[in-house]
């Protein structure tokens, strides 16, 4: 198709689109797509009656970075949300490949518009630059990056003066919510071939990891090589390439043990946020399959995740989209502190007032009223429950393959008692490649615990512990571990678990009450008493009532084994 004669592309029998300023027109509306959801419509519009894979999209819409294919997904969900039944045949899903766009065959029921002389001009050029840039796909990345900022540029223009002022607002475009991250390839100091082989392995699992989340962009191997690989300079990846953040280190042994030094610096700043030297090993756990990857990718997300949170906090932005509100709100949901989880609902609510549609704002309500509901900070827990579980549907509704909702929908039908539903949900989630969450392993470990299934339970626990060490939640884990261990009969398991829970950075309470119970039943009464003394001072009103209170399950094997734990606590001295 030749723009430079037609700046409209029609897309159905009333719907056509206008690449330069990423519009939709229909017969009773006009709605502006998001930029990538823009570019992927026009990339399909370019090929009519043509197959187009999923990975000649991927490098298309997002040169030089890697995305997983929902992000695809959501943009084709929203094409085909906003085109509307009429035009529903448009965009076709070829199972397993890609997209067809089928060029309709009947007219176009326009909509009359009215620009000015030097604003049509404008929308040819940047047509023009709109059709070469996706037509071309895969170009040498810096032209890519040159190419695409010229066209975002002749994009704001048109957008921003080519239009009706009374029909079409000027261009204000909010702060844009990506995180540009960039990993450089590990070293290694061993001179094996195993040791290189699995520093290289980490990096490209990492970079996948990294960049399902939420607007992450995470720069290729292929861009980062040509500028020099590993031996590039954090300052120089932030400068040529865009990045924010960028992530250094290297594999090595050390007493017979493998660890991951690892550093997060400010590609910008080049400030260094964090370093740490990771183990690799499992200590007391008994998993069965080490997911290094992701371990690592859990460690990294929940540090990139307070440094962007630090530096979202210091910038005075005039105007915040939608889009920079849900990825804030997120961002807090994950930290699970009582004011950051507040904080997360507020900007979740404001998101949402914005854009009824973004899912990720949905889905940030959700988990922050779930962590509420579990960390006894809401005054309505029946209620909280209620309305996490309308946000997530709502989210699901809207994004059925959104990573982490059905982990979240799992974890309310779980404290609903509501276990198959919620087994149905997690596993759900996993099959959807969902197995470097620790989330979805916590609560598919405590739905089969309060099922009375103690022994199922073990090792999506375990699993969820090694995935997360830095857990604000970590004790609880080590503790419910304990739990299903004591449920089995293996009182020596148990106790190492309990005692694992105490000694966490940020100890649960719960933690010391399981300790002393456990003691306990082993005829350890030194263990029982220190125990009992520091849950005390810490919960002064923890007594058996509460306990007897919080059983989170009715099933007769669970409530048999929690009378016994009851019993013991009593015999522990716990009023």
């Amino acid at each position: 198709m030749d723009t430079r004669t037609s700046r409209a592309l029609q897309v159905g029998p009333t719907a056509e689109f206008h690449p330069p300023s990423s519009e939709l027109r229909l017969a009773d509306r006009v709605v502006r797509l998001r930029p990538q959801t823009a570019a992927v419509l026009t990339y399909l519009l370019l090929r009519p009656g043509q197959a187009v894979g999923k990975d000649e999209l991927l490098a298309a819409v997002w040169p030089g970075v890697v995305v997983t294919e929902n992000s695809l997904a959501q943009c084709i969900a929203e094409i085909r949300r906003e085109l509307g039944e009429t035009n529903q045949g448009a965009i076709r899903t070829l199972p397993r490949r890609g997209y067809w766009f089928q060029p309709p065959l009947q007219p176009l029921v326009r909509v009359e518009t009215r620009t000015k002389d030097r604003d049509a001009e404008a929308l040819a050029i940047s047509s023009v630059a709109a059709e070469q840039i996706l037509a071309e796909g895969r170009r040498p990345r810096r032209w890519l990056a040159v190419a695409a900022a010229s066209l975002s540029v002749a994009i704001a223009v048109a957008a921003g003066y080519g239009w009706d002022r009374t029909r079409w607002r000027p261009t204000n475009p909010p702060e844009a919510p990506q995180v540009a991250i960039a990993v450089l390839p590990l070293a290694s100091d061993a001179d094996s071939d195993q040791e290189r082989a699995l520093a290289e392995r980490l990096t490209d699992d990492l970079m996948r990891d990294l960049a399902e989340m939420p607007a992450a962009a995470v720069i290729s191997r292929v861009a980062l090589a040509e500028l020099g690989g590993d031996t590039v300079e954090a300052g120089r990846v932030g400068h040529e390439l865009g990045a924010t953040y960028v992530i250094e280190g290297r594999v090595l042994s050390e007493n017979g043990r493998q660890l991951a030094d690892l550093r997060l610096v400010n590609a910008v700043t080049g400030v260094q946020h964090w370093s740490e030297r990771i183990d690799l090993e499992p200590g007391l756990l008994q998993v069965e399959d080490r997911d290094v990857t992701g371990r690592l990718g859990q460690i990294l997300q929940a540090e990139l995740v307070s440094a962007e949170v630090a530096r979202r906090s210091k910038r005075q932005e005039k105007s915040i989209g939608a889009d920079g509100l849900a990825l804030h709100a997120w961002m807090l949901s994950r930290r699970a502190s009582r004011e950051d989880n507040a904080s997360a609902r507020a900007l979740a609510r404001q998101a949402i007032a914005l854009d009824p549609d973004s899912v990720i704002a949905w889905r940030a309500l959700a988990s922050s009223i779930v962590t509420d509901h579990v960390e006894g900070w809401t005054d309505d827990p029946e209620g909280s429950l209620d309305t996490a579980e309308s946000a997530i549907r709502r989210a699901l509704a809207i994004d059925p393959g959104q990573p982490q909702a059905h982990a979240i929908l799992g974890a309310i039908m779980a404290i609903r008692g509501r276990h198959v539903e919620a087994l149905a949900a997690l596993e759900m989630e996993l099959a959807a490649g969902a197995r470097h969450d620790p989330q979805v392993h916590e609560w598919l470990g405590m739905t089969y615990l309060w099922m009375g299934k103690p022994r199922q339970a073990i090792r999506p626990l375990e699993t969820a512990v090694w995935l997360n060490p830095r857990s604000p939640r970590l004790s609880e884990l080590w503790r419910t571990l304990a739990m299903a261990h004591w449920h089995i009969g293996d009182l020596c398991f148990a106790r190492d678990r309990a005692w694992a829970a105490v000694r966490t950075p940020q100890p649960a309470p719960r933690a010391y009450e399981t300790l002393a119970a456990i003691c306990t039943m082993y005829g350890d009464g030194a263990c029982a008493n220190d125990a009992l003394a520091e849950l005390r001072r810490v919960a002064p009103l923890h007594d058996l009532a509460k306990v007897s209170r919080d059983t989170p399950s009715s099933k007769p094997d669970f409530v048999a084994r929690q009378s016994e734990y009851v019993a013991a606590l009593r015999m522990a001295g716990l009023p």
